[in-house]
């Protein structure tokens, strides 16, 4: 409509010679997206998205990503809150790159496990 010419008929489908013509036009487009948004994926920042518990994010994580990112200025990290359960599902899903959290003696077949620290933890009672 806003050509003001008709660019095809509705039933039977068919192009008119102006819809011919404008096809002809953006067919390289369409032709070459693939190529493009592989382009486009390959020159973007490199990033990682990581699932870990709050305590995770908050008391661990920050001192390693400042290091990552004074050597890395352009890597773009993605951090997302996620319980033990939570995490797992968004690893699964592609949605986290990796995911932090307690070691648990279950693990799934899909699901590689590699310690990283162990916590000294203390018991604090009143006298």
């Amino acid at each position: 409509e806003s050509l003001g010419i008709k660019l095809f008929q509705r039933r039977p489908f068919a192009l008119s010679p102006a819809g011919a013509e404008l096809f002809q036009f953006i067919k390289p487009f369409f032709e070459n997206i693939d190529i493009v948004a592989e382009r486009l994926r390959q020159n973007s920042s490199p990033q990682l998205r990581i699932a870990a518990p709050s305590i995770v994010l908050h008391d661990y994580l920050p001192q390693i990503l400042q290091g990552v990112r004074a050597k890395f200025p352009a890597f773009r990290l993605y951090l997302h809150e996620a319980a033990r359960a939570d995490a797992e599902r968004l690893l699964l899903a592609g949605d986290v790159d990796l995911a932090i959290m307690l070691i648990d003696k279950k693990s799934r077949a899909a699901i590689q496990v590699q310690p990283l620290l162990e916590l000294p933890l203390i018991l604090l009672v009143h006298k």
